[in-house]
């Protein structure tokens, strides 16, 4: 259990340094946007909605942004529990605690400290969360999963199988793109971009960077989005996942009724197209970049001036003129977390039943009194 508390100590610890505590406060502003109006809309609508907390978002040395659900043990809790030399039945134990974590995780790249802007991507890790969330049991995940592969069956069924794995990253990127817009497949791009074959290829769990890509780009046509340019997608080489009929099929479902619960992410995320104007962007990119910000605050603003964020350091790396480097990055933080909505964030009812927790600690309490097996 101490191992289990440090863990998310450590990860708190973070908040206690200047830079990384800024940014940290901005990305919860940018997760809770993304996350709570969503299932609070979802129950506005009927759906019942299981218990499931708000993500905490932490820094990590890795390059690019990653969700952690709560039934996946995090990384360090494994490993030291592969490690640990204990009785049999203790180990059991521990392995039951540690089956799941009190909270969801995001983890942005440290690189966020220094570099705000980055926040834009946490939209594509909320959108696993919401697929976590909007179900019980993942049951959202795995239908989504089967709905692709048969709608990528009707117009290439070679490639069905293909993109009922790819389906888990599919949710999240058209989450993205209508939660923060253009900016969402502009950020993914300058995430992944790589050499021509290596946009072709994919794996068994993220389809082909191209095709992602390509994904999003239809999603932007068809909801009328302005997208910028993508880097490296049109240098890729050719594969057929980048079919323009796949792209669109894949593009037509993922606008549909979810699963389960026939209301489309649209509805959710409450999607107005007009938010992604050019007048609207010429504002947001006005207030994120002000020494003395005064942000509309309303629940979609903090992922809104996350996109905005984005759009203003393209335009500072392109040579515009407005604050230094510096400065915007300075600016950032302060904009979206002025944004913060005075309502009570909660994501539903807490759990009824508390059966299981009851008994996984009298399991705990029995266990310290597990007689030594040693001599």
């Amino acid at each position: 259990m101490s191992r289990k508390r440090s863990c998310f100590q450590t990860r708190f610890d973070q908040r206690d340094t200047e830079r990384a505590k800024a940014t940290l406060e901005a990305a919860d502003e940018v997760v809770w946007s993304c996350f709570g109006p969503v299932l609070q809309n979802a129950r506005d609508r009927g759906v019942k909605i299981p218990p499931y907390p708000a993500p905490l978002v932490c820094l990590e040395s890795e390059a690019l942004p990653s969700a952690l659900p709560p039934t996946v043990v995090a990384d360090e809790l494994r490993s030291w529990l592969r490690n640990t030399d204990r009785d049999p039945r203790w180990t059991e134990l521990l392995a039951e605690t540690l089956r799941t974590l009190p909270i969801p995780i995001v983890r942005l790249p440290a690189a966020a400290a220094h570099s705000p802007w980055l926040v834009v991507l946490l939209a594509h890790e909320v959108g696993h969360h919401i697929a976590f969330a909007l179900r019980p049991k993942w049951a959202l995940v795995r239908e989504f999963k089967a709905g692709l592969r048969a709608a990528v069956a009707v117009v290439d069924p070679g490639q069905q199988k293909d993109w009922e794995g790819w389906a888990n990253e599919v949710f999240a990127d058209v989450f993205s793109v209508l939660a923060v817009g253009p900016m969402a497949a502009r950020a993914l791009a300058d995430a992944i971009a790589a050499p021509p074959d290596k946009m072709a290829a994919g794996t068994t769990d993220y389809p082909p960077p191209a095709a992602r890509l390509g994904v999003m780009k239809q999603i932007a046509k068809v909801r009328n989005l302005s997208l910028p340019e993508l880097p490296g997608l049109t240098a890729a080489a050719p594969s057929p996942a980048v079919d323009p009929k796949v792209l669109e099929a894949v593009a037509t479902y993922s606008l549909s009724p979810l699963p389960g619960i026939e209301h489309t992410l649209e509805d959710l995320l409450d999607f107005d197209s007009r938010d992604f104007s050019e007048a609207h962007e010429v504002e947001r990119i006005a207030q994120v970049t002000a020494a003395d910000p005064r942000p509309t605050r309303e629940p979609k603003t903090a992922r809104l001036l996350a996109a905005a964020a984005y759009t203003a350091w393209l335009q500072n790396s392109a040579g515009f003129t407005g604050p230094t480097l510096d400065d915007l990055a300075k600016r950032i933080c302060p904009a979206i977390v002025a944004s913060t909505t005075d309502e009570v964030r909660s994501v539903g009812p807490p759990a009824a039943d508390v059966s299981d927790a009851a008994a996984l600690a009298g399991k705990l309490l029995a266990g310290l009194f597990v007689p030594s097996t040693e001599t």
